[in-house]
């Protein structure tokens, strides 16, 4: 798979599991990204939730897209960051517009997080594994 594959793959396969942790104890939540491509891998959370608690203590995340179809899946392992630009935050509530009234109200709550950086790792069952550096 080239990088070009593996952003596809992600934006087929928009809600994964985001693997943080907190000290040695892991957590595993369902999330969905709105855009991944060269710029990178973006998704929205709250400030008040424990996510972002967990992404600002230890931006260490690991993300895994499926595919239940042909039985492939990628993850990511990168580190968070959170882009203050103005027009990825439109982008997010374009993408999800249940994000639009939630954002008028709570404006400084809506957060968006990104992986620039990181290794992907496509997998099948047929046993196929790479592992490649993207530079986002």
């Amino acid at each position: 798979m080239e990088p070009r594959d593996i952003y596809e793959f992600i934006n087929k396969n928009k809600v994964f599991c985001l693997a943080t942790s907190e000290g040695n104890i892991p957590s595993v939540r369902m999330m969905a990204i709105f855009k991944a491509d060269e710029t990178g891998i973006f998704f929205v959370t709250d400030r008040r939730k424990k996510v972002f608690e967990d992404l600002t203590l230890n931006g260490a995340v690991e993300l895994c897209f499926f595919n239940t179809s042909d039985n492939r899946q990628v993850r990511v392992k990168g580190l968070v960051s959170f882009p203050t630009n103005a027009a990825i935050r439109e982008q997010a509530i374009s993408c999800f517009p249940f994000l639009k009234k939630y954002s008028e109200k709570d404006t400084d709550n809506l957060v968006v997080a990104c992986i620039r950086h990181g290794v992907a790792k496509p997998w099948n069952f047929d046993g196929i594994t790479t592992s490649m550096m993207i530079d986002l």
